[in-house]
């Protein structure tokens, strides 16, 4: 019996869990030999879970960008640790989620890291979801502009 969302399914479940991280460090490590990441962003339960273990696995720095609603600790929108290198000029980041249904949630997520980083490049997005299957979606452009 589980007491959990089905949306938790890849942390609750030790088989998923693994075959999501495994897919998503292969093709994160297949990705790197092509363009450079400073970063892995994610927000979130499920997707920090998920993201925090990727980032141990590849050494590519995690970034976590809190939602205005999460009531944590933290007085960070964006927290990181550039492990003391000075931030490039351009910071190449990559998103780990579990799903992305309208977009609010990744145009906040652009928006506070151009206001906490400045100049960055979202090189793509990794999306996992359901019995280990994951889907990897190229980077699009997101409008931030309120209609």
């Amino acid at each position: 019996m589980s007491h959990h969302p089905s949306w938790l399914t890849e942390i609750y479940s030790e088989k998923n869990r693994k075959i999501a991280v495994d897919q998503l460090v292969a093709e994160i490590q297949k990705d790197s030999t092509e363009f450079h990441i400073d970063f892995i962003v994610a927000v979130g339960i499920s997707g920090v879970a998920i993201a925090g273990i990727v980032s141990f696995l590849t050494g590519i720095p995690l970034m976590i960008v809190r939602k205005d609603s999460d009531h944590s600790h933290s007085s960070y929108s964006v927290e990181y640790d550039n492990k003391g290198i000075d931030m490039p000029p351009l910071c190449n980041w990559i998103f780990i989620d579990d799903l992305i249904s309208s977009g609010d949630t990744l145009r906040r997520v652009i928006s506070k890291i151009d206001s906490e980083i400045g100049i960055n490049a979202l090189k793509k997005i990794y999306l996992y979801h359901g019995e280990g299957q994951w889907y990897s979606t190229p980077m699009f452009y997101v409008d931030l502009d309120e209609d």
